[in-house]
């Protein structure tokens, strides 16, 4: 299980103090999790094709509904690594078949998401942080998550290294306003799984 702080914990556990940066590209193999990836190629039954399903309506002990914006980004999130990726993203509407299923929580017990590995699936959670509204902050954790359950994992284990943020890869706590998949988590992902 992936379970992390809140930006504003990073901030105090950090000292305030600026990410260092190493002057070197991050490489692509220190964020991947070969077992992870092992897993979600079992869940999916080998054949490349990874079902997802989005609680969007809040089904579940302490899970809220989604916003269209928010189904929507997921959505989009799950093309855009049917594009980058050799994996085949196909949206299914029971969670009980998924191969990852996404949930919005209201709490994570003083996390910001949370990837969990069950027995026939991942389970990735983001709390909610604007009803509604989809808050950047909220996209990165979405995407952080998702990352983790196609078997990445955080820059040489650690999501507080300070010689890499979001902008080197969302699989980073350091989180600078980057929502978006860098080339190193891209290389990664298709190192992983193919192109």
């Amino acid at each position: 299980m992936d379970a992390w702080k809140s930006a504003e914990g990073w901030r105090q556990h950090s000292g305030g103090a600026a990410v260092r940066r190493s002057g070197k590209g991050l490489d692509p193999a220190a964020i991947t999790s070969k077992g992870w990836a092992r897993s979600l190629w079992s869940f999916s039954g080998g054949d490349g094709i990874v079902e997802y399903a989005i609680n969007d309506r809040g089904r579940g002990r302490g899970n809220l509904p989604m916003s269209r914006t928010e189904q929507d980004f997921i959505h989009r999130t799950f093309e855009l690594l049917d594009r980058l990726t050799g994996l085949a993203f196909k949206p299914v509407s029971s969670p009980s078949g998924a191969d990852i299923r996404v949930y919005c929580a209201g709490k994570l017990g003083g996390s910001e998401g949370v990837a969990c590995k069950r027995k026939n699936s991942f389970d990735v959670y983001w709390k909610d942080k604007r009803g509604w509204d989809l808050t950047a902050f909220e996209k990165y954790v979405i995407r952080h998550e998702i990352g983790h359950a196609l078997g990445l994992d955080h820059p040489y284990g650690s999501g507080g290294n300070r010689r890499y943020d979001t902008k080197d890869t969302v699989m980073s706590y350091n989180w600078v306003g980057n929502t978006t998949f860098t080339p190193t988590y891209i290389q990664a992902l298709q190192g992983l799984w193919g192109a």
